[in-house]
């Protein structure tokens, strides 16, 4: 996403550049239109703040009083979107980082082995400040997270509900998060 202003810039500025007025005025409309639908759809899809609809209308705005920079406002804007309103969204389905705080709350100074029992959360040792051993079986004294079914070793202090999905697949993980697909519960255990 950080490269799009700038892959909107560098458009914007070949297509002023470019001898070919007629293609650089449907440009400027396609594209502008196409930042309107997306927005709109996204708001409305996803139930968002629907002012975001009223200012992705900027560009068409500008469209009509002929200002060349129509795409590169709406990409702006289309950018503030997501920012603001599409991954605040995301966030709330982004429970690694609670599952982390958790873990360090209940292990402060890190005594114990950590094991993930089932799916593997990539950033869950960002989050938890710790190593985290996967495809073994917890010994006894650890911590084991735990994909509720797949390990019976102990009873969850605490269950999270987890994307298993890559997140890094952002319109799978938007289609995912909206239709509640290829998440699970997960537990926390101390393995005594």
């Amino acid at each position: 996403m950080p490269a799009y202003p700038a892959m909107a810039i560098i458009t914007a500025y070949f297509l002023i550049k470019s001898p070919w007025e007629k293609i650089k005025k449907w440009n400027e409309i396609f594209i502008s239109v196409l930042l309107f639908a997306l927005t709109t759809a996204g708001v409305l899809y996803f139930d968002l703040n629907k002012a975001f609809i009223v200012i992705s209308l900027i560009p068409l705005i500008f469209l009509k009083f002929d200002i060349k920079y129509a795409p590169a406002i709406g990409m702006l804007i289309f950018y503030v979107f997501l920012a603001t309103a599409i991954l605040p969204y995301l966030e709330t389905y982004r429970q690694t980082k609670n599952l982390g705080q958790f873990i360090k709350e209940l292990d402060p100074k890190g005594e114990y082995k950590t094991y993930q029992v089932g799916h593997f959360h990539h950033s869950l040792p960002f989050y938890a400040e710790r190593k985290i051993i996967r495809d073994q079986t917890p010994e006894k004294n650890s911590l084991v997270i735990f994909e509720i079914g797949k390990f019976d070793g102990c009873e969850p202090i605490k269950r999270f509900y987890l994307y298993k999905g890559s997140e890094s697949r952002l319109f799978k993980f938007l289609m995912d998060s909206k239709k509640g697909r290829n998440f699970s519960e997960f537990g926390v255990c101390v393995y005594l």
